[in-house]
C-alpha cells in the first residue's frame, strides 16, 4: 500500500500526525479491494477531526500576607489528549510559562494529560501558554478579591 498526503498543514507540525486514521482507512479499503483509493475531507470535516486547543482541567493553592503578597502558589494543570498523543507539548510549555512575569518565594506548577476516546487536538501557537498564564491571574486575583483590593495592587 503506497500512502501519499499532498500537504500537512503548519502549526508546528501539531496537524502532521491528525491524518493517521484517514491513511488508515484509505489503507485498508485499498488492500482489501485491490484498487487505488483515495480520499478527501471537506474542511469543516478536517477541522472537526483536528479540533483546538486541548481541553484543561486546573486547580491551584497559595498562600498570602495580608499585604496581598502571596508567598507560595501551586498550579496543577490536566490537558486533555484524546486518543492521540497530542497534548504533551501543550503541558510542557504551559508548566514552562506558568511563573509568567511574577516571582513568588514558593512556586511550583505540575501536570498531567488525560487519554480519552474523542478525537485528539491540534497544538497551535503558544500550546497551554494561552491557558496557564490567565490561571496564574486567576489566582493573583482571588487573592486580591479575599483581601477586598484590586488585583493591580
Amino acid at each position: 500500500v503506497d500512502v501519499r498526503v499532498r500537504r500537512i498543514g503548519g502549526a508546528y507540525g501539531g496537524k502532521i500526525e491528525h491524518h493517521m486514521p484517514t491513511a488508515v482507512v484509505a489503507a485498508l479499503a485499498a488492500a482489501k479491494h485491490r484498487v487505488p483509493v483515495r480520499m478527501h475531507h471537506e474542511r469543516a470535516d478536517d477541522m472537526a477531526a483536528t479540533g483546538g486547543r486541548a481541553p484543561l482541567d486546573a486547580s491551584w493553592s497559595c498562600a498570602f500576607d495580608e499585604t496581598g503578597n502571596v508567598t507560595s502558589c501551586a498550579l496543577k494543570l490536566n490537558f486533555e489528549s484524546g486518543a492521540q498523543d497530542g497534548a504533551y507539548g501543550d503541558l510542557a510549555m504551559a508548566i514552562q510559562w506558568s511563573d509568567n512575569c511574577y516571582h513568588h518565594d514558593d512556586f511550583a506548577c505540575s501536570g498531567g494529560i488525560t487519554s480519552t476516546p474523542r478525537p485528539g487536538n491540534t497544538a497551535c501557537r503558544a500550546p497551554g501558554v494561552l491557558v496557564s498564564i490567565p490561571l496564574h491571574e486567576a489566582v493573583l486575583e482571588a487573592v486580591a478579591e479575599k483581601l477586598g483590593k484590586h488585583a493591580e495592587e
